[in-house]
């Protein structure tokens, strides 16, 4: 019984041991904590001035020089961020300002910074009348800045009506393309139909050529057989003149025309 005893209390110890370096890899320094956070608050007080749209627009057609310029302000001051990180970190509030409405401003009791891999990742709510939001930032062990996000918070009932919209849209978008397919399968019966048009059509154009020919022949076979009677004919007279004259053959006989006479 003692035994069982010792055995379930050195399996307890074993579990409380393993459970307490795990809660120490998850644990921040103080010091990575608190820089972390200064960091993250000088990059949220950058992206969150208020810009207007023409300096926007200043700032998507920046080249690589006046990015280089502005990131080394950005180092002089602590903050290590390169030119595409702070853009996309720009656009990302830009386009959650119209969701929040009048800003208020960020709730500092409220930042978390926790452990992202070998860096950090501070979670900074920004305070809005008509939505709350939270900006995301990621710094590396170095303290460099990877990311700026703003992810602006919904009501569980805003999400619902989003869900239930995108919902609607995709089987709207469903529905419809079964019907463009529906109605491009009804089509094919007609094609047959086209064929066969297309083929009278051609066998017309094909009969309305070949009827001149037919004409053309028939008529050249009858002028041959009027060519033949007259032959005949130039024939019997050809031997009533040879008998007439006493030849033995109408060789030597040429008719020129033949002439019919009016009585």
């Amino acid at each position: 019984m003692m035994k069982r005893i010792k055995t379930i209390i050195l399996t307890l110890a074993c579990i409380l041991s393993l459970t307490a370096c795990g809660g120490s890899d998850d644990e921040l320094d103080m010091t990575v904590q608190l820089n972390s956070q200064i960091i993250a608050n000088q990059c949220a007080t950058w992206i969150m001035q208020d810009v207007p749209d023409e300096q926007r627009e200043i700032f998507r057609n920046y080249t690589d020089r006046q990015w280089e310029t502005q990131t080394d302000y950005f180092a002089s001051v602590g903050i290590y961020v390169s030119g595409d990180v702070f853009m996309a970190g720009l656009e990302s509030w830009w386009s959650a300002i119209d969701e929040l409405g009048t800003i208020g401003g960020i709730d500092s009791e409220a930042i978390k910074v926790v452990k992202n891999g070998d860096g950090t990742a501070v979670s900074i709510p920004i305070t809005g009348t008509k939505h709350n939001a939270v900006m995301e930032i990621l710094i590396d062990e170095n303290y460099d800045v990877n990311g700026i996000t703003t992810n602006v918070s919904y009501s569980f009932g805003e999400k619902m009506g989003k869900a239930g919209l995108n919902t609607v849209m995709g089987m709207g978008t469903v529905f419809v393309v079964l019907i463009l397919i529906s109605l491009i399968i009804s089509c094919f019966s007609f094609i047959p139909k086209l064929q066969s048009r297309f083929a009278g059509k051609k066998a017309k154009q094909e009969d309305e050529k070949k009827e001149p020919i037919d004409n053309t022949v028939a008529q050249i076979e009858e002028r041959e057989e009027e060519l033949s009677d007259d032959l005949e004919l130039v024939a019997v007279i050809s031997a009533a003149i040879a008998a007439s004259e006493g030849a033995a053959s109408a060789d030597g006989f040429v008719v020129r025309s033949v002439r019919r006479v009016r009585r």
